[in-house]
């Protein structure tokens, strides 16, 4: 398409001229769109290649949580320990399942099935790991920020479930742990295994199930009630900035977010998974309007305090990613 064109008044300095056309705004946000699809992309293609020198390049400034909980691996020599670990052993292949791109605050939230193959046991695909993750990016760079997996350990799925198929699941785990313990030592192993019973147990899943339906039902003072923290009924942070979506840069409080889903009629959620202080959704809401009803998919990445035996799980922060914002 071509550009517009217009005359500008002389009066007029730079530094008020209007904005650019819509149609040319839409095509610089799918341009970054495509640049950040592309950065995410790179991972799992090195992965797929074997490719360490490459993978260590692509995240030689970013953080790893993988799964979110146990440890933030940052720093070249903590990477490539992270890649003997949890990389090198394995085939891994990563099958895409949705990707929501917010191209405003350069993130991308990729809903993915993990398959893993041991080449210990003849290359057979031993699993298949359901997961969310978040990528932020540096367009300029070309590089990974920050990488969080959401995932849960009794999600996986094995290949096969005959007998036989459970005993080499056994012995695959047992080389994933082996494979762990000698890279990433003892202690990362005793905090995984914490989280992996803690992060059921923060109450987490119910508070962001209970917020997608609060949202949904436009019950905005119920919903910021659940970003009061504290010790206190005083000790409340329900009308500060608490909420950043992929429609703006900038955060807005829990109110004015339960605005936005105005007219929201129905929410079919497709994915929970709670990971150290974070619950991640993946769900499409369903939007009247004049014409058709049209279907927004999205992604939530809820940040927690967790609840206690006498208190139940707060919202701290949400992000809220959605196609076509």
């Amino acid at each position: 398409m071509a550009p517009h064109s217009a005359s500008v008044p002389a009066a007029v300095s730079a530094t008020s001229a209007p904005p650019p056309p819509r149609d040319s705004a839409r095509s610089d946000a799918d341009a970054m769109q495509r640049k950040l699809l592309h950065i995410a992309d790179e991972s799992p293609r090195l992965v797929g290649l074997h490719d360490k020198a490459g993978w260590l390049d692509l995240f030689s400034e970013a953080v790893v949580e993988d799964p979110v909980g146990p440890a933030k691996h940052k720093g070249r020599a903590a990477l490539s320990r992270f890649w003997d670990a949890l990389i090198a052993p394995f085939r891994i292949s990563f099958h895409v399942l949705s990707d929501v791109v917010d191209e405003r605050n350069r993130r991308v939230v990729r809903v993915v099935d993990i398959h893993v193959a041991f080449p210990e046991l003849g290359g057979r695909r031993a699993m298949v790991q359901p997961a969310h993750l978040l990528y932020e990016l540096d367009p300029d760079r070309g590089k990974v920020r920050l990488m969080q997996a959401h995932w849960e350990v009794h999600r996986v799925r094995p290949a096969s479930r005959t007998l036989l198929g459970a005993l080499g699941d056994l012995l695959l785990y047992s080389l994933a742990m082996r494979h762990t313990l000698v890279y990433l030592g003892l202690g990362f192993l005793a905090r995984f295994a914490y989280w992996l019973v803690a992060s059921q147990l923060t109450g987490g899943k119910a508070l962001a199930r209970r917020l997608i339906a609060l949202a949904a039902a436009d019950r905005a003072a119920d919903f910021a009630d659940a970003f009061k923290v504290g010790s206190s009924s005083s000790s409340s942070s329900s009308s500060s900035e608490v909420v950043l979506t992929s429609a703006s840069t900038s955060p807005c409080s829990a109110r004015a977010f339960v605005e936005s889903w105005k007219g929201t009629s129905a929410v079919d959620v497709r994915a929970v998974f709670s990971a150290g202080d974070q619950v991640t959704v993946w769900y499409a809401r369903t939007v009247a309007s004049e014409g058709p009803a049209r279907v927004v998919e999205g992604a939530w990445v809820l940040q927690i305090q967790p609840g206690g035996w006498f208190s139940a799980a707060r919202a701290r922060h949400l992000y809220v990613a959605e196609k076509g914002e």
